[in-house]
């Protein structure tokens, strides 16, 4: 009978804190969260083709993305590269392609999607501390999904999702596990290869995740807790993997003269919280990996390619 009565207990303490968890990210997160999570039940329920491109305009809010980037990730002691004009991009892709996906026509379920690569392409180097009208390049996205971008991976579908500033680009790829569909592309990805030299260590704390959250208004559950983690599968409470980089990159020498260029950022294990983890960095190959139990977590390479003209448009 004990058994019986544990079980019962564990199950209404796990509902009180997902209730608990639901009633913090609407409070947190306005209207987006309760709309997306009905167009995913829906779409559980009624799968329908993709079959429409979807293009939305966003007026981003460049001030308070700044702002809030700058107050909530501070540099600290040990930091060489200040690498916040290269993340202004890709906390307001983030909120584009929120947006996006919470859009009618788009055909899958936001529940489970996972983060698996960015790139961003940064045309101008941005100094933070300027006025708003130096702003007014990032105050404008507009993003793009095609459902000719969808590729296929052993674990789902993967879905490329282009946001376009004025003066940047970032593409970022999202896979939607247990999804598949015939007669698309392989999305193909080598697995990490040399390690670079040992350059430090980061001591990742559970705080990232919720400061992140905030700007980014990215409110996946497994970011959330612990406890919301393992409902989903995984062993704890999982890192955004962009903060996880931005911070690794402040750690690299090399990287403080990139002004502009490209960066291109893959993932290939979630970093659980808290998390210590060392940094590998070689500023001739211009790469850094991020390592936690002896695993490669995150790939980051980076280029001075410039934006071309006609990607903007």
């Amino acid at each position: 009978m004990a058994p019986v009565e544990w079980n019962v207990l564990h199950l209404i303490a796990y509902a009180a804190a997902i209730a608990y968890a639901a009633e913090k990210v609407y409070a947190l997160s306005g209207s987006l969260i309760p709309r997306l999570l009905g167009r995913s039940i829906l779409r559980r329920l009624f799968p329908f083709k993709a079959t429409k491109v979807i293009k939305i305009e966003h007026k981003a809010n460049f001030e308070t993305s700044r702002d809030a980037l700058v107050s909530l990730f501070p540099m600290v002691p040990g930091d060489k590269a200040d690498v916040n004009h290269w993340f202004l991009p890709v906390i307001l892709s983030s909120l584009a392609v929120l947006d996006l996906f919470a859009h009618k026509d788009f055909p899958f379920s936001l529940l489970g999607a996972l983060h698996v690569s960015s790139q961003i392409t940064l045309g101008l180097s941005l100094d933070l501390r300027e006025p708003l009208d130096r702003g007014s390049e990032f105050n404008r996205a507009n993003s793009m999904w095609r459902p000719e971008l969808l590729l296929d991976s052993s674990r789902g579908t993967v879905v490329r999702v282009s946001v376009t500033f004025k003066s940047a680009i970032c593409v970022n790829e999202y896979l939607f596990p247990g999804v598949h569909i015939p007669g698309i592309g392989k999305w193909l990805r080598l697995p990490p290869s040399n390690l670079e030299p040992w350059a430090g260590q980061l001591s990742l704390n559970n705080e990232i995740a919720g400061k992140w959250s905030r700007i980014s208004q990215d409110y996946n559950p497994i970011h959330l807790s612990p406890l919301l983690a393992r409902l989903f599968g995984f062993k704890g409470q999982v890192a955004h993997g962009m903060s996880v980089a931005m911070i690794a990159l402040r750690r690299v020498d090399a990287f403080r003269e990139m002004s502009s260029g490209t960066l291109s950022v893959n993932f290939y294990r979630p970093i659980i919280l808290p998390s210590d983890c060392a940094l590998h960095t070689s500023p001739e190959a211009s790469t850094a990996s991020i390592v936690c139990n002896g695993v490669v977590c995150t790939k980051l390479s980076w280029s001075r390619t410039e934006l071309r003209p006609d990607a903007q448009k």
